[in-house]
């Protein structure tokens, strides 16, 4: 595990809880095959990194991270290209025309974070129509993205 796993992992966790100790949560966001002994290592890596950006605090040097702010209170700015931006709205609108939402249609020009969570919607879709297949005991599922290119 990276230290950007555990960054990625701990907002998560973050997500719905206001705290994170690595001696009574840790396990909870380790998988399998991961060691919590080298995990609880690079956790600490990524709350501290988490800390330099003002997210979390940590309690008087102790094993337990609090978050300053609710995750949904950091804003985020973001820069994408005008390809990026038209493959979003290209996506966004293809998705639009299929459910006859011409309201909720994206301007290639001026995307917002309503495009942005239209586009995570459909992926969250794809990959839970994918793994519906996967349990359904289908022969060689064909897997949502192919032919999807970033």
């Amino acid at each position: 595990m990276t230290v950007q796993d555990a960054c990625v992992r701990a907002v998560e966790f973050f997500r719905q809880h206001d705290s994170f100790s690595t001696d009574e949560n840790l396990e909870s966001v380790l998988r399998e095959d991961e060691t919590p002994k080298r995990s609880k290592q690079v956790f600490e890596l990524a709350l501290q990194r988490l800390e330099k950006r003002e997210v979390v605090i940590r309690e008087n040097g102790g094993n337990t991270w609090f978050l300053i702010t609710p995750l949904d209170a950091l804003p985020q700015n973001i820069v994408v290209s005008g390809e990026t931006a038209a493959k979003i709205a290209e996506i966004v609108n293809r998705a639009c025309q299929v459910l006859d939402d011409k309201a909720s249609s994206a301007d290639p020009l001026s995307i917002t974070e309503a495009d942005i969570l239209t586009v995570c919607s459909i992926v969250d879709s794809a990959f839970e129509h994918f793994q519906v297949q996967q349990t359904a005991a289908t022969p060689q599922p064909q897997h949502p993205l192919v032919g999807f290119s970033a």
